[in-house]
């Protein structure tokens, strides 16, 4: 071996190529922010008057390809937060303590956002990112597109989902850029992802806020025994409070502990109106606010535990062809418009194949597949089967779709193809094709009952158990 050479080493290419993954080292700005997802609740009109605006202002990266930044580390920092948060409140109830309406709506419903936590973790595939479109600038910049489409609409709904309002911002944000389909299959994952931030914000807020009641009791029983003891040292005390100390949360419990006592005559009462005439605001403005705090974060908890409900019984393949733009493409066609969903969803994953290897978009593919068979019914109408956009993406036109947009294949990616079987419970079935069957796609294969299906179908429908899998 020449004396330059180094050694080959065991898993040496391995390490090479970990070594070229991107590393985070800082937390995006997004994650610093711990303020609460609410922002102007808008109603059904202006909502999509908004998702209009936010798809002309939204800018994508030009190569969807990587994993930007990594959404399954910030689940499992929140899962941690909100499982420790839950754990402190379980105390504060065994000592007594009393809680706000929203750390009780959080502690009763702990077992329903634990189980959605687990679900969105086991749902979302290593691969999500590689095929979205990423944004390419803003806070966001660097995760996928449909990430800030439904933060939009969960701060402008605060945390309020509803289906009808979904569809609604969702083909008003299309009428301006239509999503592709992986990112329609991926709205569902991604609002609950969202709402489990905003969780961990206000789960946040008001563990702050009960460390501020806290310390206002812990200095009201200190001023109390001062009273007593050494009336001198009062203002001694008042002076070492911070001044950041002085939340509404803070003041409203200190004005409470401080009943019966003339704010007139009474140091800490002069003291702390002095403080808050600094600030340009009185004790019952902070006591007002502290209450009207307390009810906008009862009412987020309430909204977001409602929503993960809606969730977890949400049937999303109906909802996905209700705001799927491709399905309008083919509405002309019965063989399309009356097959069930997976024989339907066979055109739309040969439509994302094919726009993944041209410069084409899916739509553009899917009115390219429209075009041929339209023009197949003036040239060659004795053959009915040429007539149909099916049999340039699925069957022996195969070719010729492929060659009219330029396509070239690409390495598949099969995290798309997971989440989207994962959503309506169905398996990919890998097995052998009839040879008398032409392949121009690899998903169309023949099973011994003689039909022609692609690589989703029903599990118990399947003629070969034995090889049930997707990859």
């Amino acid at each position: 071996m020449n004396a330059t050479t180094r050694p080959s080493q065991p898993g040496g290419a391995l390490r090479s190529w970990l070594a070229r993954l991107p590393r985070w080292t800082t937390r995006p700005a997004w994650q610093e922010d711990i303020t609460p997802i609410r922002s102007e609740i808008f109603g059904p009109e202006r909502l999509e008057a908004h998702a209009r605006s936010l798809a002309t202002a939204q800018a994508i990266t030009p190569d969807p390809r990587g994993y930007g930044q990594p959404l399954s580390r910030r689940l499992a920092q929140n899962s941690a937060f909100l499982r420790a948060a839950d754990i402190r409140i379980t105390e504060a109830i065994q000592a007594g303590r009393q809680l706000t309406p929203a750390a009780q709506w959080l502690a009763d419903n702990y077992a329903l956002i634990d189980m959605q936590i687990r679900e969105t973790d086991i749902d979302l595939p290593p691969g999500y990112y590689a095929r979205l479109p990423k944004l390419a600038n803003g806070p966001f910049a660097g995760l996928p597109r449909v990430f800030g489409v439904t933060w939009a609409l969960v701060a402008h709904t605060d945390s309020n989902i509803q289906p009808a309002m979904l569809y609604a911002y969702l083909l008003a944000y299309q009428s301006v850029t239509p999503l592709n389909i992986g990112e329609l299959w991926a709205v569902s994952i991604t609002l609950r992802i969202v709402l489990i931030e905003n969780l961990r914000r206000v789960t946040s807020a008001i563990m702050a806020n009960n460390a501020s009641r806290r310390e206002a009791d812990a200095l009201a029983d200190r001023l109390a025994a001062c009273r007593q003891d050494t009336p001198a040292a009062l203002s001694a005390l008042l002076a070492s409070v911070a001044p950041h100390t002085l939340t509404h949360a803070f003041t409203a419990q200190l004005a409470h502990r401080s009943r019966g006592l003339d704010p007139e005559k009474d140091p800490a009462l002069i003291w702390l109106t002095q403080r808050l005439a600094d600030r340009g605001t009185t004790m019952d403005n902070a006591v007002r606010d502290d209450l009207l705090e307390q009810g906008a974060f009862n009412a987020t908890i309430r909204n977001i535990i409602t929503s993960l409900r809606m969730i977890a019984g949400f049937d999303w393949t109906e909802a996905f062809e209700r705001v799927c733009l491709v399905n309008r493409v083919f509405g002309a066609y019965d063989s399309f418009t009356r097959a069930d969903f997976a024989s339907r969803d066979l055109y739309r994953k040969a439509i994302e194949e094919l726009a993944r290897g041209s410069e084409l978009s899916e739509i553009a593919v899917a009115e390219r597949a429209v075009a041929l068979a339209r023009q197949a019914e003036v040239t060659t109408p004795d053959d009915p089967r040429r007539a149909d956009p099916g049999y340039y993406l699925l069957m022996a036109g195969r070719v010729q779709l492929e060659n009219a947009i330029g396509f070239r294949p690409r390495k598949t990616h099969a995290g798309q193809g997971i989440l989207r079987a994962r959503h309506y419970g169905l398996q990919r079935c890998r097995h052998r094709a009839d040879a008398a069957v032409p392949r121009p796609a690899a998903m169309v294969v023949r099973c011994r009952d003689g039909g022609l299906h692609g690589c989703w179908r029903p599990l118990p429908s399947c003629p070969h158990p034995r090889r049930r899998w997707h990859a």
